[in-house]
């Protein structure tokens, strides 16, 4: 079997937000801050809003999309705290980052394939429920095929997707019949081109069922084949992996 571990840290690079990117959305933020500093003084002086980085900018899991589009949630306190959904997610975090990344392949697949596919808040609650019912391997592309089926197998069961903080709404609520058909046809058919990929003893061949979901940025492999030797230590490998990755 193939192993396209390195294929994905090329990918996890391309679909990171560069410094430079992220510098210049620091620098908008505070000037975008200080205009509503001011809005507040002019016409509400009596309240002075208070800011707080939310989102996929906090939990460290955002990309940059196929469009070269960053976002950096910011947030200002009303009703909500949005404080909560990160501290849950951090809980669900491993010492090495594989949860992380795999939110991150899950959006990339969704920004790929677009068509009104779940949004990011929504592919990070899920990835993080699935990372609770099985063992996490070593090997991404593993992780990444087992979570996707964690997925599937709990949205077959119930298919919503609750935020796991107050108000606690479901992000799946509104979706009509055909854009819950799709979702799970795409999920399905990411599945089974992710098996065959993990079956694959031929680089190239892995690489190009796995880039026709996650898109022209997952680079392709050397047309090489592995050894026997090296598949069967591999087939191994792929049922070996550590309790939750803790």
């Amino acid at each position: 079997m193939a192993n396209c571990t390195s294929l994905f840290g090329v990918y996890h690079g391309e679909i990171c937000i560069p410094s430079t990117k992220k510098q210049r959305m620091i620098t908008s933020k505070g000037k975008l801050r200080e205009r509503i500093r001011k809005y507040f003084k002019e016409n509400h002086p009596a309240y002075v809003p208070k800011f707080f980085i939310q989102g996929s900018a906090k939990m460290k899991n955002g990309i940059r999309t196929k469009d070269d589009i960053c976002d950096l949630d910011d947030g200002i306190y009303f009703f909500r705290q949005p404080k909560a959904m990160i501290d849950w997610f951090n809980g669900k975090k491993d010492k090495n980052g594989q949860l992380v990344r795999i939110t991150m392949f899950l959006k990339g697949w969704c920004d790929n394939r677009r068509h009104r596919m779940p949004n990011g808040l929504a592919m990070t609650i899920l990835a993080s429920n699935a990372k609770q019912k099985f063992y996490y391997n070593d090997r991404d592309d593993i992780t990444l095929r087992d979570t996707l089926k964690e997925i599937k197998k709990a949205l077959d069961i119930h298919f919503s997707c609750v935020v796991p903080v107050t108000p606690k709404d479901d992000l799946f609520a509104d979706y009509d019949e055909a854009r819950k058909r799709n979702f799970l046809d795409a999920l399905r058919e990411f599945i089974d081109d992710a098996d065959t990929a993990l079956k694959e003893t031929n680089e190239l061949k892995a690489s190009r069922l796995w880039r026709k979901h996650l898109g022209d940025r997952f680079p392709l492999g050397d047309d090489k084949e592995e050894s026997s030797a090296r598949n069967k230590t591999l087939a191994a490998g792929a049922a070996t992996s550590y309790p939750f990755a803790m």
